[in-house]
């Protein structure tokens, strides 16, 4: 599930998408390894590495949009 900051404008969210985007963000940063985690809207110590976890992240929530559906019929939803 993706979540965003704002519902609509006026209307702040911020802790639906920090525990559907931030918190999966951090948890496959610390499961490759970085010594990091998420201060508000910073990280603590930089990325060191790119492993296995962020990099599927990254494929499931890319940064740039791309050709994937974001729904495929009949199937998980990301």
């Amino acid at each position: 599930m993706k979540s965003a900051a704002y519902y609509f404008l006026g209307n702040l969210d911020f802790l639906s998408h920090i525990y559907a985007d931030v918190v999966p963000f951090m948890w496959a940063l610390q499961l490759d390894g970085n010594p990091c985690d998420q201060n508000t809207t910073t990280l603590t110590m930089p990325m060191l590495h790119e492993g296995a976890f962020i990099k599927k992240y990254m494929e499931c929530r890319p940064v740039e949009p791309n050709t994937n559906p974001r729904f495929t019929p009949g199937g998980p939803q990301l």
